[in-house]
């Protein structure tokens, strides 16, 4: 995926930090942290860099998150933040992904 200015946003998982990082030329913009087991995925904090509050990020790293673990058939259970996040932008993006990746 890219941005708007061209510059390539991936989002990875990083499973030796225990999260999902969104990152832009080397640089990480933002991350949803998680606890995984053998069945399910459990995302305890997301945190998207203040500079980039408002333009997107925090979106490309739930979707880019939860379209991996749909790939690995993993139940999700979503916190608070990481659900209000989603609801306050995307509730259809929420209903979809989360049964989807269930």
């Amino acid at each position: 995926m890219t941005s708007d200015a061209g510059s390539a946003i991936q989002v990875i998982d990083a499973p030796d930090r225990q999260r999902y990082e969104i990152v832009r030329d080397g640089t990480v913009l933002g991350y949803a942290a998680y606890q995984k087991t053998d069945q399910l995925i459990v995302f305890t904090h997301t945190e998207v860099d203040p500079s980039q509050e408002g333009q997107g990020v925090g979106g490309l790293l739930v979707r880019g998150a939860l379209d991996n673990v749909r790939t690995l058939r993993l139940a999700v259970i979503p916190n608070l933040s990481f659900r209000t996040s989603l609801d306050g932008q995307t509730p259809r993006l929420h209903r979809s992904r989360l049964q989807a990746a269930t």
